[in-house]
C-alpha cells in the first residue's frame, strides 16, 4: 500500500475546499435566480470534478 506524502494530503483537501466552496456559492446563486440550488452543485462537480481539479492535483 502506497502512503501519501504530506504534500499530497493539502493538495487534495484544498481540491475538496475549493468544490466544496465553488459548490455552495453555485447554490446560492441559483437559488437567486429562481433555480434549485442542487443545480449549481452538479454543474460545479461536473465542471471541477475530474476535469479541472484533476488536471491540477496530477501535475503536483
Amino acid at each position: 500500500m502506497q502512503h501519501l506524502s504530506p504534500h499530497d494530503v493539502m493538495t487534495m483537501f484544498m481540491a475538496l475546499a475549493t468544490l466544496l466552496g465553488c459548490a455552495r456559492l453555485t447554490a446560492e446563486l441559483m437559488q437567486k435566480i429562481g433555480r434549485p440550488s442542487i443545480l449549481g452543485e452538479i454543474y460545479v462537480g461536473i465542471f471541477l470534478g475530474p476535469t479541472v481539479l484533476g488536471q491540477l492535483c496530477v501535475e503536483y
